[in-house]
Formats: C-alpha cells, structure tokens, sequence
C-alpha cells in the first residue's frame, strides 16, 4: 500500500511505527495522525521530541525524502 494511502486512512489520534534501515542499524519512530493534514513524529532517540509535519510531509519523511535533522522537533 502505498505511503499516501497509508497516512490518509490513518484515524485520528493513530500512532504508527516508522522504521528506518541502512542495513545494519535500524531507527524506528512514531507517526500520529492529529487532524486531517497534520501528523506529529515523535523519535524517542535523546528523549521524547516531536515535530508536527502536513500529510505532504510526511509523506515525504516516511519516505525518507526529508532527513530527521531537517524537522522542528521540540
């Protein structure tokens, strides 16, 4: 299914698991749908950070388009 779909028929308040790999190390976060075009993304890598991304975005991050790095996180 592709990660559009997969996002959009998310229901609100669900968390799903983002997993990460490169071949040897694996990073798994969150993704949490909040309203109809807002997602939350929290990594728990250095504590609880969170940054809000629209579905375009986060398309674009489950993807792996746009690096963590490059997010808010508060």
């Amino acid at each position: 299914m592709k990660v559009s779909k997969q996002l959009t028929s998310m229901k609100l308040g669900q968390i799903k698991d983002i997993v990460f790999s490169s071949g040897v190390a694996r990073v798994t976060r969150e993704i949490e749908k909040v309203e109809q075009n807002v997602f939350y993304v929290h990594d728990f890598s250095s504590g609880w950070l969170t940054a809000e991304l629209n579905l375009n975005d986060a398309i674009k991050f489950c993807k792996g388009e746009i690096k963590p790095l490059e997010l808010l996180w508060e």
